[in-house]
């Protein structure tokens, strides 16, 4: 998703359950090679204690780079916005092409972690 607030688009309105998950960036305009965009998922581990988001992606044969890099990433639960299991991710496209809203995406994979307390 690339709006906040909108987990009953995401997943069919469920948020996720574990700790690791294979997703895909998928813009809703398309997204140019060296920009970033956020996206928003939702997690039931994100309840204000998550430390630790590791993002994941395949990495191109051309430029030994990953196609896309997290670059922030945020617990929405934990903020003045409060948004109850939704995190933020910024995500920089290093694929080399624009990625456009009407394609596929880039395929990538997370692994959350908190503190406890969840």
């Amino acid at each position: 998703m690339t709006s906040s607030n909108t987990k009953a688009k995401f997943n069919g309105g469920k948020a996720l359950v574990g700790n690791f998950f294979s997703l895909k960036a998928i813009p809703a305009t398309d997204w140019a090679a060296g920009t970033t965009q956020t996206f928003y998922i939702y997690s039931q581990l994100a309840t204000k204690y998550l430390y630790q988001i590791k993002c994941s992606a395949p990495v191109l044969k051309a430029t030994g780079l990953p196609a896309l890099s997290c670059t922030q990433v945020q617990d929405n639960s934990a903020t003045g916005t409060n948004v109850k299991y939704e995190v933020a991710l910024t995500l920089i496209n290093m694929s080399g092409a624009t990625v456009k809203a009407s394609g596929p995406g880039i395929p990538f994979s997370i692994s959350v972690a908190t503190l406890g307390g969840a």
